[in-house]
């Protein structure tokens, strides 16, 4: 479970699940993106997904080297925050197939990202967080999946 602060109405208001986060308005994803990622937010997010801090940093282009209270600037806060998303839109796939499994949308995930892809010519799709181009692409291939159009 993660707590992220947004923007709504002037007011901070919590973000208690990624499955929340990815039906966010536009306007309050941009508060967020603006106002509070940090170094130690996405090494908490590289062990909900079961990755190495260094790797997921790197993926997402943020330096290794900055301290845990460093904020991230804007481009990276956004990559995290679009790393964040996904983990959303793989949780509401499952649950669009069956509500009632229980399933660590977080750790699939970093197995995923983590693992050659034949459609990324052999590519880790983890590689391909550090431009929100890279993201759009590997939500599509995600949804593809999905929908059995390529796997």
């Amino acid at each position: 479970m993660m707590a992220q602060p947004n923007s709504f109405k002037g007011r901070l208001v919590m973000v208690n699940s990624y499955l929340e986060l990815m039906r966010v308005s536009p306007t309050d994803r941009i508060q967020m993106i603006r106002a509070v990622p940090t170094v130690a937010r996405a090494k908490a997010l590289a062990h909900e997904l079961g990755i190495a801090e260094s790797i997921l940093l790197n993926d997402l282009g943020i330096p290794a080297k900055a301290g845990n209270a460093t904020r991230l600037p804007v481009a990276a806060s956004e990559r995290l925050l679009g790393l964040m998303t996904m983990i959303g839109r793989v949780d509401a796939m499952v649950l669009s197939m069956d509500a009632s499994i229980e399933f660590d949308a977080a750790r699939w995930l970093g197995s995923w990202l983590n693992s050659p892809l034949p459609a990324l010519g052999g590519a880790r799709p983890g590689s391909y967080l550090d431009t929100m181009t890279g993201q759009e692409m590997l939500a599509a291939l995600l949804e593809m999946a999905r929908s059995g159009a390529y796997a």
